[in-house]
Protein backbone atom coordinates (compact mmCIF):
# COMPACT_ATOMS: atom_id res chain seq x y z
CA UNK A 1 0.00 0.00 0.00
CA UNK A 2 2.85 2.53 0.81
CA UNK A 3 4.33 1.94 -2.48
CA UNK A 4 0.49 2.94 -4.08
CA UNK A 5 0.63 5.86 -1.99
CA UNK A 6 4.25 6.89 -3.03
CA UNK A 7 3.15 6.48 -6.76
CA UNK A 8 0.09 8.84 -6.06
CA UNK A 9 2.05 11.37 -4.87
CA UNK A 10 4.38 11.09 -7.24
CA UNK A 11 1.91 11.93 -9.95
CA UNK A 12 0.07 14.58 -7.40
CA UNK A 13 3.60 16.29 -7.71
CA UNK A 14 4.07 15.84 -11.26
CA UNK A 15 0.79 17.76 -12.09
CA UNK A 16 1.34 20.39 -9.40
CA UNK A 17 4.55 21.16 -11.50
CA UNK A 18 2.32 21.14 -14.42
CA UNK A 19 0.27 24.02 -13.15
CA UNK A 20 3.21 25.32 -11.02
CA UNK A 21 0.61 25.54 -8.39
CA UNK A 22 2.23 25.81 -4.98
CA UNK A 23 -0.74 25.37 -2.59
CA UNK A 24 -1.18 21.89 -4.71
CA UNK A 25 2.37 21.15 -3.36
CA UNK A 26 2.80 22.04 -0.32
CA UNK A 27 0.64 20.30 1.37
CA UNK A 28 1.80 17.23 -0.46
CA UNK A 29 5.00 18.07 0.59
CA UNK A 30 4.01 17.92 4.69
CA UNK A 31 1.57 14.73 4.54
CA UNK A 32 4.58 13.42 3.26
CA UNK A 33 7.45 14.12 4.94
CA UNK A 34 9.80 14.27 2.10
CA UNK A 35 12.89 14.62 4.45
CA UNK A 36 12.41 11.25 5.38
CA UNK A 37 12.43 10.04 2.17
CA UNK A 38 15.45 10.56 -0.52
CA UNK A 39 13.55 10.42 -3.32
CA UNK A 40 10.95 12.60 -2.77
CA UNK A 41 13.04 15.26 -0.90
CA UNK A 42 14.94 15.44 -4.43
CA UNK A 43 11.65 15.77 -6.27
CA UNK A 44 10.90 18.74 -3.43
CA UNK A 45 14.03 20.07 -4.53
CA UNK A 46 13.88 20.05 -8.27
CA UNK A 47 10.32 21.15 -7.91
CA UNK A 48 11.90 24.26 -5.96
CA UNK A 49 14.38 24.66 -8.18
CA UNK A 50 11.81 24.51 -10.91
CA UNK A 51 9.77 27.25 -9.19
CA UNK A 52 12.36 29.31 -9.21
CA UNK A 53 13.78 29.64 -12.67
CA UNK A 54 10.36 30.64 -13.61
Amino acid sequence: MTSQFTSNSLIALLCGLLTLNIYTLLPLFIFVRPFRDLRVSILYVLAIQGLKSH
